[in-house]
C-alpha cells in the first residue's frame, strides 16, 4: 500500500467482505427460524 488509493481501495475491500460474511449469516439464520416457524410444534427440538 504505497498509494493512498490502494490504502483506501484495501479498506473498502475489507469492510465489503466483512459486511457480506455477516449478511450471510443473519439470512442463514433467518431461513432457520422460518424452518422452525412453520414446522409443526412437536418438530421444534429437531431442527
Amino acid at each position: 500500500m504505497d498509494t493512498d488509493i490502494g490504502a483506501l481501495t484495501t479498506v473498502f475491500t475489507e469492510f465489503y467482505y466483512w459486511i457480506t460474511v455477516v449478511l450471510m449469516f443473519l439470512i442463514h439464520v433467518g431461513f432457520c427460524m422460518y424452518e422452525v416457524g412453520v414446522s409443526r410444534h412437536k418438530n421444534h427440538l429437531h431442527t
